[in-house]
């Protein structure tokens, strides 16, 4: 948890004393996932949700019969839910049965996707001690609940030495494993790295040239850079039939979608020829999208709004 003082940013343990009198005392809570709900809230205190997906694949509680299953009142604490979408505006009536003000200024934490500045290349570069010689490329699988029942099917050594091949350019490829997954993971390769589990995505996204997920809605955020990413889809079927349901077919959408008839060398040779310009416009169209960079400006706006008129 985070508790903003002044200009500075202060960790705050969760369940401790302090983060107790900082909760029952703080006018405004922000949250992207569910950790609020077990916690009571005053009547002048305000609960922003800005979630963490806003243009998902998988359908999320009260939608997906697949889960465990929420109250009504779950999720009434909520005041203001963040959308960046149409798509997300209708999800979140359906999936958090919210009823409350939706307020369209796009989400936060992608505003730094929208910012092409060099010295905001240079800065997270170095701060992730990112080798700026070779080209990056991501790859986030996403969480299955028969996780450990899952054979890893994509094979990052062969994939990264082919897309050297035939880019005739240095390829160094960061795994970035899911939070729930609990296994562990080596390569013994020098241009292939893993990540840690709960390291914040969103600064990687804005560096990296090539993403690589399957269901994660990584994808989602990540096509505003324009870049080539690849959506895998080995297990979908399973995967919709045991772990988590989807909000459309994957082929109905804008999103490039590959399967396993296809090799490594077919798959970057396709890649390579998409126009991703093209595919942000269309993407863009499908969800309804509506963010421009500016989400974190225009919420703080509204905050502040808020705090004065109290």
């Amino acid at each position: 948890f985070y508790v903003s003082n002044k200009n500075d940013k202060k960790n705050v343990k969760i369940n401790s004393f302090r983060f107790f009198y900082i909760l029952s005392t703080a006018s405004i809570w922000i949250d992207n996932s569910l950790c609020f709900q077990n916690y009571f809230k005053f009547k002048n205190q305000t609960y922003i949700q800005t979630w963490h997906g806003d243009r998902g694949f998988k359908k999320i509680l009260f939608d997906n019969d697949l889960r465990k299953k929420y109250k009504n009142n779950d999720f009434n604490k909520i005041d203001y839910m963040i959308s960046g979408s149409n798509f997300f505006n209708k999800i979140i009536k359906s999936a958090f049965k919210f009823n409350g003000p939706i307020l369209e200024v796009g989400c936060p934490r992608n505003d730094i996707l929208f910012d092409d500045s060099i010295d905001t290349t240079k800065v997270i570069s170095e701060k992730l001690h990112i080798d700026t010689s070779a080209k990056i490329l991501l790859y986030a699988p996403t969480y299955r609940d028969n996780q450990e029942e899952y054979e890893e099917q994509f094979d990052i050594s062969s994939f990264i030495k082919i897309l050297s091949d035939l880019t005739s350019e240095k390829w160094i490829c960061y795994f970035k494993p899911h939070p729930l997954d609990k296994r562990k993971y080596f390569y013994l390769s020098d241009n292939i790295k893993i990540l840690e589990k709960n390291i914040d995505i969103q600064e990687y996204l804005r560096i990296i040239d090539f993403l690589i997920s399957d269901y994660s809605s990584i994808v989602c955020d990540f096509y505003i850079r324009k870049k080539p990413y690849l959506i895998l889809n080995y297990d979908l079927e399973k995967y919709v039939q045991d772990c988590r349901q989807l909000y459309f077919k994957l082929e109905d959408s804008p999103f490039v979608i590959l399967n396993e008839n296809k090799n490594y060398e077919d798959m970057i040779k396709y890649i390579l020829n998409v126009n991703w310009e093209k595919k942000y416009t269309e993407l863009n169209e499908f969800y309804g999208t509506f963010e421009n960079g500016e989400a974190s400006k225009k919420l703080c706006h509204f905050i502040n709004e808020k705090c004065q008129n109290k």
